[in-house]
């Protein structure tokens, strides 16, 4: 299952949530001998030489390298590609100017299930009830909703928001 984060390679935007997130969904399915594996692909910018070096340590775990594989900058074709070939999409973001995040905009326009964080007015986005809506800095219930929503959630509901709301 391919998940992606595009945004700013921020702690507060969650990249290193997300990481944790994924890390710990497949230890998870493996507990439950499930042969399916989450793999995360993070696209953007890294905004701090702090937040790269953060990056490039966790990247030296085993469990780092497996699960996540790091785009860089993406935009056009390589982004809608991303967004086209990804399963769902996760930004569990707490970033001080967050409102109405165009990465959320766009991941329901590709019917993409998403899972982000009860900040601000992010859940307003989304429909009532929706169950990849978790707390700030949980990456354990990060990687709850990654497994439920792989299972349970299409991203249709989402795709119609989008038509009803965005265009």
């Amino acid at each position: 299952i391919k998940v992606l984060f595009v945004a700013h390679c921020m702690e507060e935007k969650g990249l290193f949530d997300t990481m944790l997130a994924v890390v710990l969904a497949n230890r998870t399915l493996a507990e439950r001998r499930s042969p399916v594996r989450l793999k995360l692909l993070a696209a953007g910018t890294f905004v701090t030489a702090w937040e790269r070096a953060k990056f490039d340590e966790l990247m030296t775990g085993p469990e780092f390298e497996r699960a996540v594989e790091y785009l860089g900058f993406v935009s056009g074709d390589g982004k809608q590609r991303a967004l086209e070939e990804c399963d769902l999409f996760c930004f569990p973001t707490y970033y001080l100017g967050e409102n109405q995040p165009v990465n959320l905009i766009e991941a329901m326009a590709f019917g993409l299930p998403v899972v982000t964080t009860r900040w601000r007015s992010l859940s307003e986005m989304l429909p009532a009830n929706y169950p990849g809506l978790v707390p700030i800095r949980e990456p354990e219930k990060l990687a709850a909703a990654m497994i439920q929503l792989m299972t349970q959630e299409t991203g249709e509901a989402l795709r119609q928001m989008f038509l009803a709301r965005f265009t």
